[in-house]
């Protein structure tokens, strides 16, 4: 399984973003290896449709479910979809470390 977490900075350290098609960067965790990269969003400044096209982007990285605070509606039909889990934490001030750790 491998997760994808919006993230303000390229660090654990760094908060949950609240942007999903705007987040500056996505912190992808692999659940079998237990290694987290962290890749820019290139769609971030665009205009419009960001949100699916970040969804094409995840799905390239055989991502199997999302961490955001909040999901718009096209990304989420195609995240659906793509069968692509949704995962929008209670408590939306964590670290990408902590919704690590919560998963495991």
């Amino acid at each position: 399984m491998i997760t994808a977490i919006t993230a303000k900075d390229k660090t654990t350290k760094a908060q949950l973003d609240e942007r999903f098609g705007r987040c500056p960067f996505f912190a992808i965790y692999d659940h079998r290896t237990g290694k987290t990269e962290f890749i820019d969003n290139p769609y971030r400044n665009d205009q419009g449709g960001v949100g699916t096209r970040v969804v094409e982007l995840l799905a390239n990285k055989e991502v199997t479910q999302i961490v955001a605070a909040e999901f718009g509606p096209k990304a989420q039909a195609l995240l659906e979809k793509l069968k692509i889990q949704m995962i929008v934490p209670g408590e939306q001030s964590q670290t990408v470390e902590n919704i690590i750790n919560n998963m495991n």
